[in-house]
């Protein structure tokens, strides 16, 4: 996500843009706009998966711009996005049309 939303490489894990990064990732999260895929049966309900247990250790945390869990946005997300791209558009159009 990190690469698609800025041309750059990824910051070290110990650098603000990191923290930064991880910190929307959860108020984006949590507030419900965006969330991991998931698989849903026919009628649209959320799949119980079972935890994998790994065998390999790692002596280091998960990367703030780890790949391997894909977000989506949600349907709220979807409205989220639609308005405030709307009220942002809006309001450019009138501020250009009240400088004319």
């Amino acid at each position: 996500m990190w690469c698609e939303l800025k041309d750059s490489n990824l910051p070290r894990e110990d650098f603000s843009d990191a923290d930064l990064f991880k910190h929307i990732i959860i108020e984006l999260s949590a507030g419900g706009v965006i969330r991991h895929t998931r698989d849903t049966t026919d009628d649209g309900r959320f799949v119980k998966h079972k935890p994998v247990k790994s065998s390999f250790k790692s002596n280091t945390m998960k990367s703030a711009f780890d790949n391997s869990e894909q977000y989506i946005l949600t349907g709220l997300g979807q409205q989220f996005v639609h308005y405030t791209m709307n009220e942002t558009v809006i309001k450019i159009e009138d501020k250009t049309n009240a400088d004319s």
